[in-house]
């Protein structure tokens, strides 16, 4: 008799957890379970323990690769799984002490192909449980967004799109969830070899294919976050990934009809937007790989794929960031542009001063939603120098990633000029004023609009 659930686990130098997560999937109160093993070419002393374990209990079977990374193993697991269901455990987490019972009885009962579980996180430095609103995660992983039907009823990617898609309910990793064997093989879904990011297609596969998914009220997993020798510990290094993750996802739902692909699309670019700017804040070389990727896709995605679907609501996720680099595209007409600022700042008669900062350093002042897309723009571009970025509400920017300070120190800086990114007038004039009583001279000081 075919066990229940098949726990694949692909395990790459992870030694130091690796006999808490096996301990957790031995200790199942649930019968009928068995553990596969992959072992990615791990140069520790993964390969041992998982040896020791296999001869203590049969229920553990291992199997070896060349380093092939974390999608090629899991697929290793996949066509040696016997169970009904399969579920996805990385070497670093480990299951709650009873992560499948309601699982799989719900599952059973409603002959689901997918069924989304819940996962806590823990801080694998602290080793602290992080609670909601402690990481950005927590929410999607503990299914806060989830509607009470979806705990009730099977539905589909056609009548659940928003509890698959949307905001927090996007969650990525394949432990999120447990899946028919029998669907991935009659559906063909398979984890493709990517470094990394090779989930993102394997879970729109799911997704989109899914004929019956229901949420269930349990937690499966604690997943160690902050890990960064972890699977996805080195995501934004490979960069490359996620935008090969992009057009694999673009190729393999391309057979939806136009507003659920555009759907998907949508969904998927705020994924990447998201990565990207990321990437950015590291600066250095992973900044630079992350602008000029971002830039050779630019010139290849044809955006009204999305553009011209009216039902995409995260479209304020990446839109804009978009539409900047399209803005400064040296191939687009006086007309395009006009059009493309409209989209961006909604009034065309505004404008950055391209020609009076090029090459020069910049005091850029004002952090709200126009100065946040003339950062982005200014650094991706290279186009000047950001020396300082400051706000009268400085204060409030603190811990969220922006290097933003106090205005009062603008003399304390060299710098050619001041830019004022406010696009409201009497609020820019106001700024000014205040920095010509700081003995700011009035022709170091540009606006966004030009002259006021």
């Amino acid at each position: 008799m075919n066990p229940k659930i098949s726990i694949i686990i692909p395990v790459y130098n992870a030694e130091k957890y690796l006999s808490k997560c096996l301990d957790s999937v031995l200790e199942q109160p649930l019968d009928s379970i068995e553990a596969i093993c992959v072992d990615d070419g791990s140069t520790d002393g993964s390969p041992q323990i998982l040896a020791e374990y296999a001869k203590r209990d049969s229920r553990i079977r291992v199997f070896h690769q060349l380093n092939q990374h974390a999608g090629v193993a899991r697929n290793k697991g996949l066509e040696n799984a016997e169970g009904t269901y399969v579920f996805f455990l990385d070497a670093d987490d480990y299951l709650t002490e009873d992560a499948f019972t309601l699982a799989y009885t719900t599952a059973f009962e409603h002959d689901l192909d997918y069924i989304r579980t819940k996962s806590y996180q823990i801080d694998a430095v602290t080793g602290k449980l992080l609670m909601p609103g402690e990481h950005p995660s927590v929410n999607a992983y503990a299914r806060t967004a989830a509607r009470l039907q979806d705990y009730k009823k099977p539905f589909s990617f056609k009548d659940g799109f928003e509890q698959l898609f949307e905001g927090p309910n996007l969650t990525y990793p394949p432990w999120t969830g447990m899946y028919k064997r029998k669907f991935l093989e009659e559906e063909n879904i398979k984890f493709h070899s990517l470094y990394c990011y090779n989930d993102h297609s394997f879970y729109f596969a799911v997704a989109i294919r899914a004929k019956r998914v229901m949420v269930v009220d349990a937690y499966a997993v604690y997943h160690r976050t902050n890990n960064h020798n972890s699977l996805y510990g080195n995501n934004l290094k490979r960069l490359d990934c996620a935008f090969k993750a992009f057009w694999i996802i673009a190729e393999e739902s391309a057979f939806l009809p136009h507003n659920e692909y555009a759907m998907v699309l949508d969904a998927e670019l705020a994924e990447l937007f998201y990565n990207y700017n990321r990437a950015v804040k590291c600066g250095g070389e992973i900044a630079n790989q992350a602008n000029t990727l971002m830039c050779n896709f630019i010139k290849k995605f044809d955006v009204a794929l999305v553009e011209a679907n009216n039902i995409c609501n995260q479209r304020y996720a990446w839109y804009p960031d978009y539409l900047l680099f399209r803005l400064h595209s040296t191939t687009i007409t006086p007309d395009e542009r006009k059009g493309l600022l409209e989209k961006l700042w909604g009034n065309s008669n505004i404008f950055l001063p391209m020609g009076d900062i090029a090459d020069k350093q910049i005091i850029l002042y004002g952090a709200g939603d126009s100065g946040i897309r003339i950062a982005k723009t200014l650094q991706t571009l290279q186009h000047c120098t950001i020396v300082k970025w400051v706000d009268k509400n400085w204060g409030n920017f603190s811990g969220l990633e922006l290097n933003i300070t106090n205005p009062e120190t603008v003399n304390h800086t060299p710098f050619d000029y001041i830019l004022i990114g406010i696009s409201d007038k009497g609020i820019a004039m106001a700024v000014q004023s205040w920095l010509t009583m700081k003995m700011v001279p009035i022709e170091k000081i540009l606006f966004i609009g030009g002259e006021l």
